[in-house]
């Protein structure tokens, strides 16, 4: 518990608040063997004596937070003291006295010695992680580590000999009754944590009105420190407000090098001081992208490559809904260059990069973000970016399939990959996209959105997924939903489509390149056959991975140019 208070994610809540550690009875570091005579006190002594701690401190209030054991002497004085305690947050605490405590009691009735035995040993790690310690082999690595670093905490300077007693007094706690309970309660428990059903079933019974019940996908320890990036680089679009700021502002939790970008200056700036503020991390830089500039993005690219000399992950999460359907500079329509073209240029761009930092053991990650509307989306590519042809609606569910196609196919395409690719469905997130409609209603649906849909951190939790879970990692080309994987539209899953869809993206993007360069009278006259035959063709992976390749460059060689041509 006093890790995780003392984690970066809890500097702002400490600014605020004044935090009490309570050992029991023996339990603080380096202590001394309690007496053979001393008896030590039950769960319920423990709970009711508590107070006598807020006395000594004349604290008249207080907030309970506790876990496993110390949620249950907690939420006894609680009981006891329902006046002091103005809330509880237990977490994984037990109201009977069955679940895991009777599947280990027949292997604590012959302790012996001083120190703690191998028995003592589980039933702590069990209680602790739970069904993580035989969760998936595809992290075995980390909890491993996890596991590893436990034990030998237990084996360190907490005295074993103590620890035994405690135990003892858990196991035979007395069944604890909180219907009644006067303070509110927030009730977390991890999936994984063995207490969780029998969590859920204390909820059931508890007055809704008093009680919260928090659970926590794929964890047993819910308190468990996330895992650090330090060292390592992460470029979030779009991350300086809604969802991309909080996967940015994770990331900079953790450690991490974060680069946020978008096309507003007063917003990139003021997203840059959040994250700052909120994590502490001043290694935050803002750079700004128009995805729906073709030059921007490539500027962007090449800032990019000559200052950083490492890119871990890429979350491509910018993106707009449906503010209109006309066209950009570069001659494509704006949604589909914003959400698609701009996207894959930009990837495509970074991917020298991604390549050289990326390892086989631990590949660089890009996540695209797609949508549930990719369902809607149709590919007709005589018509990628006309105006007036399709609903707006439908050009969002067209940028969102290509999007998805292409991660499909780059992840196909790269080989023995150091480059691990994966598509993320937030789902229904209240963000400002909705504020980019050009309807007169967009207010009221972004207002509707907000209280309705997911809030920007929980749309965020899918993209973090599959940025930094290790089992999310044993997967390229996949789609995830709800931090999990899942089957996508059977469009997505289409070689053949998705392959069109690669070859044909350079082409189009290398098109509007040439109609800007002529609407600003760069070019006075039209291509070579040459030109036109390379634009054409779909880049190989081993053209992008060329450090020195001119990529979807519009000007020939010496040798192809007419003396007449002008640039």
């Amino acid at each position: 518990m006093v890790d995780f208070v003392n984690s970066p994610a809890m500097s702002e809540i400490k600014e605020r608040s004044c935090f009490i550690h309570v050992d029991v009875p023996g339990h603080e570091e380096n202590s001394p063997d309690l007496p053979d005579s001393y008896q030590f006190p039950s769960l319920q002594t423990l709970g009711e004596d508590l107070i006598t701690v807020l006395d000594f401190l004349h604290v008249r209030y207080a907030v309970g937070l506790g876990e496993g054991a110390g949620a249950n002497v907690l939420a006894r004085c609680g009981l006891a003291h329902p006046r002091r305690l103005l809330g509880l947050i237990l977490v994984n605490c037990t109201a009977s006295t069955s679940s895991v405590a009777d599947a280990f009691r027949s292997r604590f009735s012959r302790w012996r010695g001083a120190d703690i035995s191998q028995s003592e040993e589980d039933f702590l790690i069990y209680h602790k992680f739970g069904h993580q310690i035989s969760s998936d082999p595809l992290e075995a690595g980390e909890r491993d580590r996890t596991l590893a670093e436990y034990r030998s905490r237990l084996r360190g300077n907490l005295n074993t000999h103590n620890i035994k007693q405690y135990v003892r007094a858990f196991i035979n706690r007395k069944d604890l009754v909180l219907r009644g309970c006067q303070p509110d309660i927030l009730l977390i428990t991890g999936m994984l944590s063995p207490y969780s059903t029998v969590i859920e079933k204390m909820y059931k019974e508890l007055d809704k009105e008093r009680v919260t019940i928090l659970k926590v996908d794929r964890a047993g320890d819910v308190l468990a420190e996330t895992k650090r990036y330090d060292g390592k680089t992460v470029l979030v679009t779009g991350g300086t407000a809604g969802m991309g700021l909080e996967i940015a502002a994770d990331f900079a939790h953790r450690g991490a090098r974060v680069i946020v970008a978008c096309p507003f200056e007063d917003e990139g700036l003021h997203g840059k001081k959040l994250i700052i503020r909120s994590s502490g991390n001043e290694n935050v830089v803002f750079k700004l992208l128009d995805l729906a500039s073709l030059q921007s993005i490539r500027n962007f690219a090449s800032d990019i490559l000559k200052t950083e000399d490492r890119l871990d992950i890429l979350v491509n999460n910018a993106g707009v809904g449906i503010p209109g359907d006309f066209l950009t500079a570069d001659g494509m329509n704006f949604i589909m260059q914003v959400n698609y073209f701009g996207t894959f240029l930009l990837t495509m761009l970074l991917l020298p990069l991604l390549k050289k930092t990326g390892t086989t053991s631990e590949p660089s990650r890009i996540v695209n973000t797609s949508s549930v509307l990719h369902k809607f989306g149709k590919i007709d590519f005589n018509n990628w970016n006309k105006t007036g042809y399709w609903a707006k609606m439908r050009i969002y569910g067209n940028s969102k399939l290509c999007l998805a196609l292409f991660t499909r196919e780059l992840a196909k395409r790269m080989k023995n990959p150091t480059v691990i690719v994966n598509i993320v469905d937030p789902g229904a997130v209240g963000t400002r996209i909705f504020n980019s409609s050009r309807i007169a209603w967009a207010s009221f649906v972004s207002f509707m959105a907000l209280i309705l849909f997911k809030h920007p951190w929980e749309g965020a939790q899918t993209a973090l997924y599959a940025a930094t879970s290790d089992r999310a990692g044993k997967f390229t080309g996949e789609y995830f939903k709800n931090c999990q994987r899942v089957q996508a539209s059977e469009l997505i899953y289409d070689e053949k489509l998705a392959a069109r869809v690669w070859e044909e993206s350079p082409a189009k993007i290398a098109q509007s390149l040439l109609l800007f360069c002529q609407g600003q009278g760069l070019l006075t006259s039209l291509p070579p056959p040459g030109v036109e035959r390379r634009m054409s063709r779909a880049m190989s992976m081993e053209e992008y991975d060329k450090p020195n390749i001119r990529r979807l460059s519009l000007t020939p060689s010496v040798a192809e140019s007419p003396p007449h041509r002008k640039l």
